[in-house]
């Protein structure tokens, strides 16, 4: 037998090795690409999508009349502020536009859950709710580089969450562009009021014109803002805490 035969052998024993005892380890997060931005080609979308993929909407503009419900971990991503553009109806109501309530799977993976490139509209309308009522904290939340106009709360966070607002342009919000209310004494057991801990919602980088209520806390929930451009304070509750 030839040397490089020999060489060919013990890599194909390896690679047979590599299968037999690692066979549904390696997964791949898939993309998934909605037809349009209407609510009706979003949902079928996020709905298709696997733990951890990442949802496309195309350029375009629509406006949603119900709330897209999310239990896993993706990333949702629009092409862009000025490019892809949906407005809350207010048949939406007290619910936001987009809601996250993360599933048992992707609260013990801590899995990342993201929403990018979006341009929102509202007359007052709720758009983003990241919500986890359980003991299990989740941290990777990231709400960045989309505009929101005209609503009332751009961001809103209810429970045990900690995660990112950066790059987002907030205009004209009329209650709070970002708030956060924590999960009551688990979030006030649980996460650390230290300051240099990542337990809280970091909201860096962004850009708050004509804002009411720049961020606002209570029932435990923690914030740091920092590194913002703010022209124009429409409310004397610029910022809020009744928390940590």
């Amino acid at each position: 037998m030839t040397v490089p035969n020999i060489i060919k052998k013990i890599l194909t024993l390896l690679v047979f090795c590599t299968f037999l005892f690692y066979p549904y380890t390696v997964s791949y997060a898939g993309t998934i690409y909605a037809v349009s931005a209407s609510y009706s080609d979003v949902a079928l979308a996020t709905s298709s999508a696997g733990y951890g993929d990442t949802v496309i909407v195309p350029s375009g503009s629509a406006t949603w009349t119900s709330t897209l419900y999310i239990t896993k971990h993706i990333t949702l991503q629009g092409m862009g502020i000025g490019n892809t553009i949906v407005t809350a109806a207010p048949s939406i109501g007290n619910d936001a536009m987009i809601n996250y309530k993360p599933d048992a799977l992707s609260r013990s993976a801590n899995g990342l859950f993201r929403v990018t490139g979006f341009e929102f509209h509202g007359s007052g309308e709720r758009i983003i709710a990241p919500v986890n009522d359980t003991s299990t904290h989740v941290d990777r939340i990231r709400i960045d580089h989309n505009k929101f106009d005209g609503v009332s709360y751009g961001v809103r966070f209810h429970g045990l969450i900690s995660g990112l607002v950066d790059s987002n342009i907030f205009k004209d919000v009329t209650i709070h562009e970002v708030y956060i209310l924590g999960y009551e004494s688990t979030s006030w057991n649980q996460l650390s009021d230290e300051p240099g801990s990542g337990n809280a919602i970091f909201i860096e980088d962004n850009t708050f014109i004509d804002a009411g209520s720049i961020a606002a806390g209570g029932q435990g929930g923690a914030y740091v803002l920092r590194f913002n451009n703010i022209s124009g304070i429409d409310d004397y509750t610029f910022l809020d805490a009744h928390g940590n």
